[in-house]
Order: structure tokens, then C-alpha cells, then sequence
């Protein structure tokens, strides 16, 4: 009795913490659009834990910006304050609920100019995070590890039609984004990880959608329409699907190196899976590069360092699409 009356306590506290999360994200939203009214324009930076003022000091729109309620890493949730960037005359709002509230779902919602909503689907486990759009750059949402443009990168018409909803490439050898020492604590022989992003690609010789090079680790549409996984630069894992076809698709792959499981994904479906060939000790580690040698469009490009379910990556897919 006392382990289901603690279960209950502990199921209401949840709610409580994610019902608390849906109001300050309405409050601060509110306060965005009370602060553009005056201004035409919104805050360039907001502090959790701090007023919300005007310019000159002379009005408070929120004597308090709320935090994120603790603990923050559960459910559907990864250990994250709310996330907030603005620019281009839109900003990006982040939170995150634990469990679905109603009709809104578990994982990560982003509020935009006017109060719009977009659900980013489960966020538990992220280690790297890169929108990749006009509002919130090369930042690193998850782990600080900020991308670097090289090359001939930039922003550019994201999936949903949305001005600078994405970063274009020109194909180029020496274009890309470069995330230098991306590294995180996991045991050699049980790298354990799942990699995703969205992509709109043309027609191009082999594309580099996602490489860790000094692990010879790489995610690669080949030039015979077909997805390609390397690891220690040997193919592992292969499945024919064409992406060149002028729509964005939902990319990526799950590895887990207790039993080198891996599975390949587009589009919410898995190309290929399964254990083949085995290899262990692959981590995505040092220097990532995402879009080497690639033609087209990127964006929400995201690391998680456990391997998503078959419901998780759906769950993903449809939030996202």
C-alpha cells in the first residue's frame, strides 16, 4: 500500500510540475508579445530567474521569469531549462512536458511569434541539439557544443516554408557545419547512441549527411540511391531509398555497441536493421561534421545517447514533420 500511495504522490507531482510548465510558457509568451507591441521587435535575450524589461528599464513585462520546474529529466524530457532565442522578427520558446496533458503531447513544444505552437517531440537523452534556423543558429540546445560554419553555408527556407527554417548547402567539399570536441562520458564497448535530422537534398555524388571522421564514422547517401552506414570507414549497414526527389526527409540511424545493433531510418521507416557485421568501440567523438559534401537544405539535426525505440523514432517523425 505504501508503494502504490507513493507511486500516486509521485504521478501528481508530475502532473503538478507539467501543468506549472504549460502556464509560464503561456505567462512568457504573453509577456514576448506585450514587449513586440511596444517595440516591434522582440527581447533579444530573456534569463530565467530574472526580470523581463523594457529596453530602458522603464517597464516590467514579468517581475520573474519563471525556470523550469525540478527535476527536469523526466518522461519524455531531457535536463533542460526553458530555451528561448529570437530574431528575424520571430522568436523560438522551448519547453518541455513529461506526459501528455490533454490533447498536447509529451516531449518538447516551441511557441513562435503570436503564440504559434510546434511539438519537437521526446527530448530525454539528448546530448546534442542543432535547430539550424535563422532564430537559433548553430547553437547547441542540449550541450553547449556551438556548430561552426564552413564554407559555403546559410540560412535558407526551412520544411515548412518558413523563411531561414533551415541552413543550405552548396555542395561544395568545403562547405559544412563543424562541432569540435563533441565527446561524452559512456563505457568503449557500449557506445550507445541515436543520430537524426531533417534533410532536403540534390542530385549530388555521395553526401556526407552526418560524419565523425576519427572514427570512420558516417552516415552517407550514396550515388546509387542508397543509404550507407560506415563504422571504423567499413560498411555495416546498407538499403536502397532515394532522397533526391526534392522533399525533405526524416534521416538517421540507432547504434548500440553491446551487440552492434544498428537500424537506418527514413522517413519513420527503418531501411535496414539489425546486427551484422560486428564492431564495437565507435563512438561519435572529437570533431562531428554534419552536411560534408552534401547539396541542399538541413535543419533539427539531434544526438541522443541511448538508442530510440521504434515508438520513440515515430513519435519523433510525426512531431517534427
Amino acid at each position: 500500500m505504501a508503494t502504490l500511495a507513493t507511486v500516486a504522490v509521485n504521478g501528481a507531482r508530475t502532473r503538478a510540475r507539467d501543468s506549472k510548465r504549460i502556464s509560464d510558457l503561456k505567462q512568457i509568451s504573453t509577456a514576448l508579445e506585450m514587449y513586440y507591441a511596444d517595440y516591434t521587435a522582440y527581447p533579444s535575450i530573456i534569463t530565467p530567474g530574472q526580470p523581463l524589461v523594457s529596453a530602458d528599464g522603464s517597464k516590467t513585462y514579468m517581475a520573474k521569469v519563471p525556470n523550469n520546474p525540478t527535476p527536469r529529466a523526466e518522461g519524455a524530457c531531457a535536463d533542460l531549462d526553458y530555451q528561448y532565442a529570437a530574431g528575424n522578427d520571430n522568436y523560438s520558446l522551448i519547453g518541455c512536458l513529461s506526459k501528455a496533458v490533454g490533447d498536447v503531447p509529451a516531449g518538447a513544444r516551441r511557441i513562435e511569434k503570436s503564440g504559434q505552437t510546434r511539438d519537437l517531440g521526446p527530448t530525454n537523452g539528448l546530448v546534442g541539439w542543432w535547430m539550424l534556423d535563422g532564430i537559433n543558429g548553430t547553437k547547441d540546445l542540449a550541450g553547449g557544443k556551438t556548430a561552426t560554419i564552413i564554407g559555403g553555408i546559410s540560412t535558407s527556407t526551412g520544411r515548412f516554408g518558413e523563411a531561414n527554417g533551415s541552413y543550405y548547402s552548396d555542395g561544395g567539399g568545403g562547405s559544412y557545419l563543424s562541432v569540435p570536441n563533441f565527446n561524452w562520458a559512456q563505457t568503449p564497448a557500449n557506445y550507445t547512441y541515436s543520430v537524426f535530422a531533417w534533410v532536403k537534398i540534390g542530385v549530388q555524388n555521395e553526401q556526407y549527411l552526418i560524419s565523425s571522421w576519427s572514427q570512420g564514422l558516417k552516415l552517407v547517401h550514396g550515388t546509387t540511391n542508397n543509404m550507407l552506414l560506415y563504422a571504423h570507414n567499413s560498411l555495416y549497414q546498407y538499403g536502397y531509398v532515394n532522397l533526391q526527389d526534392g522533399t525533405w526527409h526524416f534521416v538517421g540511424f540507432v547504434f548500440r555497441g553491446s551487440d552492434s545493433y544498428k537500424q537506418i531510418y527514413v522517413d519513420n521507416n527503418y531501411v535496414v536493421s539489425g546486427n551484422g557485421l560486428a564492431v564495437t568501440s565507435v563512438a561519435i567523438a572529437s570533431t562531428i561534421n554534419l552536411f560534408t559534401q552534401s547539396l541542399g537544405y538541413v535543419s533539427d539535426v539531434r544526438i541522443y545517447d541511448r538508442v530510440l525505440s521504434a515508438a520513440e523514432v515515430s513519435a519523433l517523425y510525426n512531431a517534427t514533420r
